[in-house]
């Protein structure tokens, strides 16, 4: 975490913040790779954790994906999904900028990427309509679905059918 500023042991002085040095007699200190950041002294590359928005640490720091957020910088930590019945299309995101699905919607899982896999939360017996997910409709003959919030019906097994009051 130093380098020799003058020439010999007296000489050497430690690097700053987001730089390294992993060598010894060395005449500079080496950056972090890009969005990474390192404490000062930081004596290898390993120690350039990434920032915000960003996981890993060395050469293996890499954007959050769509769909999550890293708020801490100075950090490997991974990144956070979005939470159900949220979304974020964008990468690097370095706080919960995760929208909100319209009222009534959801999702199926944490870690959404777009508006489009927002669908409406239906009773037991529907499933969201396929084409636009913003209403609900009734199972199919030989289909039924036993949970609520579902996109699709299951098929009823093999001889038999399923009973409507209709």
């Amino acid at each position: 975490g130093t380098y020799n500023l003058l020439g010999g042991p007296a000489g050497c002085a430690n690097c700053v913040a987001g730089q390294y040095s992993d060598e010894t007699s060395t005449a500079a200190c080496k950056t972090c790779p890009t969005n990474s950041d390192s404490p000062a002294s930081a004596d290898d590359k390993d120690d350039c954790h990434a920032d915000a928005g960003y996981t890993g640490y060395g050469d293996g720091v890499a954007a959050c994906a769509a769909g999550k957020f890293k708020a801490t910088a100075k950090s490997s930590a991974a990144c956070t999904d979005c939470d159900t019945a949220k979304y974020q299309a964008s990468i690097a995101q370095s706080s919960d900028t995760c929208a909100d699905c319209p009222t009534g919607q959801t999702t199926v899982s944490t870690g959404s990427t777009a508006l489009t896999m927002c669908y409406q939360r239906c009773v037991a017996g529907q499933h969201s309509t396929a084409v636009t997910g913003m209403g609900c409709e009734a199972c199919g003959h030989g289909q039924y679905q036993d949970a609520q919030h579902q996109k699709t019906c299951k098929a009823c097994p093999g001889g038999t059918q399923a009973w409507t009051d209709n």
